[in-house]
This record gives C-alpha cells, sequence and structure tokens, in this order.
C-alpha cells in the first residue's frame, strides 16, 4: 500500500501550507478533468472547451487568490477576467443556466483593490445581462450599488481643481 503524504506537517509556516493546499487542489483539479474525459469522450470536447491557458478553469481560482495576496493585481485580474469569459461561455449552471458568479465576484473584487471603480461596474453589468434573474444574485447586486457609489465619487475626486 502507498503512502499517504500529510498536507500539514509540524513546524510548517503559513505559506507553505497554503502552497501545499493550492498544490493538492490542483492536483484534484487535474485528475477529475483526466477521469472526466477518459471515462466519457462523449464530455471531453464539452470540457475542453472550459481550458483556460491550456488547464480547467477550476485549476486557476487559487493561483488567482496568490496573485492577490503577492500584489500582482494587474495581472489576476487579467487571468480573472479570461475565466470569466471561458464560463460565461461554456459553463451553465444551476436551475436558470447561468454561469457561476464566482470568477466574476473575483475579477469586481481586483478591480476594487486597483481602484478601478467603473470597471468593476462593467464586470458586474456584463454578468447582469446574460443572467436570468439577477435580483437573485444579492451579494453581487450590493457590490454593484457600492461600486457606482465609488466610481461616481472617483469621477467628482478628478474634477475637483
Amino acid at each position: 500500500m502507498a503512502e499517504i503524504e500529510p498536507l500539514l506537517r509540524v513546524g510548517t509556516t503559513r505559506a507553505e501550507r497554503t502552497a501545499a493546499r493550492e498544490d493538492a487542489h490542483q492536483a484534484q483539479v487535474r485528475e477529475s478533468f483526466a477521469s472526466i474525459t477518459q471515462n466519457s469522450p462523449w464530455r471531453a470536447e464539452e470540457l475542453e472547451q472550459q481550458l483556460v491557458r491550456g488547464e480547467w478553469i477550476f485549476y486557476w481560482s487559487p493561483v488567482i487568490d496568490q496573485m492577490k495576496r503577492e500584489g500582482r493585481l494587474v495581472e489576476a485580474l487579467e487571468l480573472a477576467l479570461e475565466c470569466v469569459d471561458c464560463a460565461e461561455r461554456s459553463l451553465r449552471i444551476g436551475p436558470n443556466g447561468d454561469p457561476p458568479r464566482g470568477w466574476t465576484e473575483k475579477a469586481a473584487v481586483i478591480a476594487r483593490k486597483l481602484k478601478r471603480y467603473d470597471f468593476e461596474v462593467e464586470i458586474i453589468e456584463r454578468y447582469f445581462a446574460i443572467v436570468a434573474d439577477p435580483s437573485a444574485y444579492e451579494g453581487l447586486t450590493h457590490r454593484l450599488g457600492v461600486a457606482r457609489r465609488l466610481a461616481a465619487s472617483a469621477v467628482g475626486d478628478t474634477i475637483r481643481p
């Protein structure tokens, strides 16, 4: 029987534990993707549409989070937007067939960190334009309202002498 390597060891740093969790997540995503495409060839074509930069879309969530932690916000936003595009194009879930909102939320959070409030508004409005019932997304609706106020405030700040 193969020995199982523990994810956490005594004395590891927080960064090492985070990296170990992310590595385990990415390995699990790759394994799931391989299993699905191997066992269901009819789904392989569908899953191919869910690739971002050659990896299954779900691979990128912890990568984006790590980029945010490292302060690589522009790079994280670019990758998050690629995931938004992919999700809108190929992932439809839930009773209404809406794309998952998580990618839109990630992109919106990063846009706000960059103080790109106008872009945050654009990202959320783009999502609401394609979902069946925008009112079902209370958290995103609240974020949109705050982003609009911040965008209006930022415009006012640039006009003042």
